[in-house]
């Protein structure tokens, strides 16, 4: 495939374009993970209505110093096949539990807003799919740069 002149190559552009997915997922599910200590009344109301499982106010701290974690993970690219997989995970939980509004949008109790987990639960699958090529300030592609004998996490 011939390149034009100033149009950079796919094997410069892909890796910025994971990037950029990776730092936007992680900023928007880090506030979900800060809320717990922020407003940990807020993620207890959300966990009963959303998930049907209760949170006591004392443990929101603690999912969200877990989630927090994970996010940095991601964020930072490490282990990244957990990491990722993990982020993918929780967000198709949270998508999931948001099936009335996605599907009904405008019907009474729902909310439309909802429908914008969908294409972050795209990016997070997508990002996974591709968490190879995802190599830009990524703690596992400089470990397998540093020691090129032994695979990264991957």
């Amino acid at each position: 495939m011939a390149i034009a002149v100033g149009q950079t190559s796919l094997d410069h552009r892909l890796p910025i374009s994971l990037l950029v997915l990776r730092l936007s997922i992680g900023w928007f599910l880090m506030q979900w993970a800060i809320e717990k200590f922020v407003k940990p009344e807020v993620s207890a109301k959300i966990f009963s209505a959303f998930y049907k499982l209760p949170l006591d106010l004392e443990l929101a701290p603690i999912v969200g110093g877990l989630q927090i974690l994970l996010v940095l993970a991601f964020l930072t690219g490490f282990l990244k096949p957990l990491s990722y997989g993990l982020i993918a995970t929780m967000h198709s939980v949270t998508t999931a539990s948001t099936w009335k509004s996605i599907f009904m949008p405008f019907a009474d109790g729902s909310n439309h807003l909802f429908t914008t987990g969908v294409p972050v639960l795209a990016a997070c699958w997508i990002l996974f799919a591709l968490r190879d090529q995802d190599v830009m300030f990524s703690i596992d592609a400089w470990r397998a740069r540093r020691a090129p004998g032994i695979a990264a996490a991957t």
